[in-house]
């Protein structure tokens, strides 16, 4: 790229950051001259969803001149290492830990902050908030996207594995600590909670299975084309997803054994995920 007479050189990965923000910013500007007045959306980002690519595009729906709001992952993990540990520490302070009620609840905040504001879009890894739907309930749209749960763990287990969290043998992930946190992920962030334990599992379904029901829109990561055209039925504007290269972590292919233990630890989000199929069909 040639400024001037400077020269700035971009690697592969900073052509596609510049590319979305370019992006992004055309589709705001556009959003700006045909603005229509939608209700704001808060878009519950459950991890391995491919909510990355669809938190962009809501967020492009945003007009130039309206405020919208990230909460950002690796950045929250460290502010509550900050405060909890006093440490700058990505890791401490992980949300699949047991020290990620922390991160939850900085993100809890920032969430009621942003809707207390009256930004566009927020849009995060943030528990479902019965505070921000006490308050909010009315004036904001609950918004998100599930995937399959056995396929969305697998591609949990390479991410978090490529950032050091727990060891690479998929045996001994099912014995961790993690492998039920991110077995039962889409359970615990309906249920708004950060950590469902062993007899839990039913109370924690049933509130899961309430709040399916309560949500404006619910996508589905094998649809995305249909989980626009129920953004736009309602709220008015339709997104456009644009799915970039992404990164590639290690992947897990379990034995039939390992995925039988794994279909019996996730029993409850496996039961989530059918009863929103219901919704679904």
């Amino acid at each position: 790229m040639e400024t001037g007479g400077w020269a700035i050189v971009l690697d592969a990965e900073g052509r596609q950051n510049l590319l979305r923000r370019l992006r992004t910013y055309s589709q705001r500007s556009m959003a700006t001259i045909s603005s229509r007045a939608v209700r704001p959306v808060f878009f519950m980002h459950i991890p391995k969803c491919g909510g990355t690519s669809i938190s962009e595009a809501l967020m492009a729906t945003v007009p130039v001149h309206n405020r919208r709001g990230d909460i950002d992952v690796v950045s929250t993990r460290r502010a509550a290492a900050m405060i909890h540990a006093g440490v700058d520490d990505p890791l401490l302070y992980h949300d699949d830990l047991a020290t990620g009620a922390q991160v939850y609840a900085l993100r809890e905040g920032q969430l009621l902050t942003h809707m207390a504001a009256g930004t566009k879009v927020v849009s995060g890894h943030v528990l479902f908030s019965e505070t921000a739907e006490r308050f909010f309930g009315e004036t904001y749209a609950f918004v998100t996207v599930m995937r399959e749960p056995v396929a969305r763990v697998l591609s949990n287990f390479g991410h978090s594995a490529a950032e050091g969290l727990f060891p690479r043998d998929f045996d001994a992930y099912l014995s961790h600590y993690c492998a039920r946190s991110q077995g039962l992920m889409m359970l615990r962030f309906f249920a708004g909670r950060h950590e469902i334990a062993p007899g839990e599992e039913a109370e924690a379904l049933a509130i899961a299975k309430a709040r399916v029901d309560r949500f404006d829109v619910i996508g589905f990561l094998d649809d995305l084309d249909g989980f626009c055209s129920a953004y736009r039925n309602a709220l008015g504007v339709r997104p456009r997803v644009f799915r970039y290269n992404e990164r590639r972590w290690p992947k897990a292919t379990p034995t039939p054994e390992q995925r039988a233990r794994l279909e019996t630890l996730m029993a409850p989000e496996i039961a989530l995920w059918e009863y929103a199929q219901k919704r679904r069909r």
